[in-house]
This record gives C-alpha cells, structure tokens and sequence, in this order.
C-alpha cells in the first residue's frame, strides 16, 4: 500500500487519507486540512465571511443561470427523492403537527402573498380532477364525502356512464339529426 508523509502532522499515513492529488508527493491530510479550514474560518471577520458567502452564492447563480436544463433536473431529482424519503415525510409532518400556528400562518401569508396564481392552479386542479373522473370526484358526485364512500364497482360504473354522456354531449352537429326533421 502506497502511504504519504503530511507536511504539517508529520505522520505517515495511507493515500486513501488524501485528497487526490498525484502531481505532489508531500501534502497535508485530510484531517490536518479540515483543521485548517477551522482555523481560517475562526479567523475571519463577519465581513470576510460575508463578502465569501455574497461569492459563493453568485457562482451559484451565474451556474444555474449557465445550466437551466441540468439545475431543473437536478431540482427535480431532489424534490422526488425528497418527497418519497418516509424519514423526511416523518419529520415534516411531525414539525407540522407541533407547530401548527407557524405552520398556519406561514400557508396564510403564502396565499395572501399569491392569491391569484394559488386560484388558478386550485381552478386547473379541480379541472383535471373533472376531466379524469378521479374516484373521488365521481364519489362526491353520487353525494359521498370522505366518510361515506361508495364501493369502487359503482365509481367505476358511473364513471363510464359520465364518459358516455359527455361523448353524446361532445358530438359535432352534422353527425346529430335535428328533432323534428324527416329525412
């Protein structure tokens, strides 16, 4: 196994211990680095550390600015892993249930903030939720509501009957004879 000497600890330790560097032959271990990393940022003055988060932040931006179509589905990605971690669902929900009158006014100042677009995609939702014939939205239809449910044979039944009417309903004039007319 291939070891290195660190130049500030002095000890010899195994490359694995290293960052990747093959071009120098002395170097500082990872462990030493971490120190030193301490060591500088202990060192700072809250206006160092500012100024570097102010640079951090806008080669952030000037990335996601660079690469919209690699930070969307980096973003995408994450907001999928995110939502289907159970120990991150625990935890948020748990957070929610505690603190229900930040959580609650949080959502309120959220939908004052952006009540129109809110509307919008409320009004887009219950659309779709038409347009597919969702089983709870068949269910409500035959008079259910999330306590009395009805048995999914019938959901099934009465959402093939709403297709059938709507496909009467959406037919083109010229296929439909007009009442009353003798051919």
């Amino acid at each position: 196994m291939e070891t290195k000497t660190c130049c500030r600890c002095n000890e010899t330790k195994l490359l694995s211990d290293y960052y990747m560097s093959k071009n120098k032959r002395e170097g500082v271990c990872k462990a030493c680095r971490a120190q030193r990393r301490l060591e500088q940022c202990a060192a700072m003055t809250p206006e160092e550390k500012e100024a570097q988060l102010q640079r951090k932040r806008e080669v952030r931006r000037a990335y996601r600015k660079n690469n919209p179509e690699k930070f969307k589905q980096y973003s995408k990605n994450q907001s999928q892993s995110r939502s289907l971690n159970p120990i991150i669902k625990s935890r948020r929900n748990k957070y929610r249930a505690t603190n229900m009158d930040v959580e609650r006014k949080r959502s309120r100042a959220y939908y004052r903030k952006n009540k129109d677009s809110v509307l919008a995609y409320q009004r887009g939702w219950g659309k779709k939720r038409v347009d597919k014939l969702s089983l709870g939205y068949v269910n409500i239809l035959l008079g259910g509501n999330q306590h009395k449910k009805f048995p999914v044979e019938l959901l099934e039944a009465k959402r093939v009957q709403i297709q059938i009417r709507r496909a009467i309903r959406n037919m083109t004039p010229a296929n439909q004879a007009p009442q009353g007319a003798s051919t």
